[in-house]
C-alpha cells in the first residue's frame, strides 16, 4: 500500500516538472514577444517625435524581421566576419551578433580579430551556445551535465540571460538525487537562485538524504 502511495506521488511530480516546464517555455516565448513589441514601440516613438525624417513610421514587423534574419544566420556563409574554432571544428559568426549578447569574448577588441577559440570547450556546447546566441533557444530537455557544462561555457562569456534561463531548467528539476550536486555547482558559479532552492530542499527533507550523497562534498 505505501509502496502503490510513492508511486502514485512520483508520477504527480513528473506531471508537475512538465507542467513546469511548459509554462517556463511559454514565459521565455512571450518574453521575446515582449521584447519585439517594445523595441518596435520605441522605434516608432522615436519617429513620432521627429528623430527620423521618413514620412512613414517603421512597422513593428522590422524588429521582428530582424530577430528572424539574425536566428537564419547561425553558423552561415552570408554576412560572415568571423570564425569560431572549437574542439578541432569551425562555426562562422557574425560580429554585431556576438557584440549585441556580450562584450566578454576573451579578446580585448572584437572588431580587430576575425577568429575566435573556444578552448576546452566541447563541440557540442559550442554549437548549443552560439545557436542560443541568435535564436534565444535552448533545448530544455538537455541533460543535467550537458546543462552544468552549457553554464560553465555561459559564465565564461558573461552571457547572463542563458546563465538564468539554465539555472531555472535546474531548479526546475532539482529533487533529493542531484541536491547536492546542484548545490556545489551553484555555489562554484555564485548562482544565488539554485543554491538557494538547494538549501530549502536540504532542510525540508534532510532526514531523506544519506551519508553516500555528501561523499563528494
Amino acid at each position: 500500500m505505501a509502496t502503490e502511495e510513492v508511486r502514485k506521488v512520483q508520477k504527480h511530480l513528473e506531471l508537475l516538472r512538465e507542467e513546469h516546464l511548459q509554462l517556463q517555455n511559454r514565459y521565455y516565448d512571450l518574453q521575446r514577444r515582449y521584447d519585439v513589441l517594445s523595441a518596435a514601440a520605441n522605434t516608432n516613438a522615436s519617429v513620432s517625435n521627429g528623430e527620423h525624417t521618413t514620412d512613414k513610421a517603421l512597422k513593428p514587423s522590422f524588429v521582428h524581421k530582424l530577430m528572424s534574419t539574425v536566428a537564419e544566420l547561425y553558423d552561415k556563409d552570408l554576412y560572415s566576419d568571423i570564425t569560431i574554432h572549437v574542439d578541432g571544428h569551425q562555426l562562422r559568426a557574425h560580429r554585431f551578433v556576438l557584440a549585441s549578447r556580450s562584450d566578454f569574448w576573451g579578446v580585448a577588441d572584437l572588431s580587430m580579430v576575425d577568429r575566435l577559440e573556444f578552448t576546452g570547450m566541447p563541440y557540442n556546447i559550442g554549437c548549443t551556445l552560439l545557436k542560443w546566441v541568435y535564436t534565444d533557444q535552448l533545448d530544455a530537455k538537455l541533460g543535467d551535465s550537458y546543462i552544468l557544462e552549457l553554464m560553465r561555457a555561459a559564465q565564461r562569456f558573461q552571457l547572463d540571460s542563458l546563465l538564468h534561463r539554465c539555472e531555472m531548467l535546474l531548479v526546475g528539476r532539482l529533487d533529493i538525487s542531484n541536491c547536492v550536486k546542484f548545490y556545489q555547482f551553484a555555489d562554484s558559479l555564485d548562482m544565488e537562485k539554485l543554491k538557494e532552492k538547494c538549501s530549502d530542499l536540504l532542510a525540508a527533507r534532510w532526514d531523506d538524504f544519506k551519508w553516500e550523497d555528501f561523499m563528494e562534498m
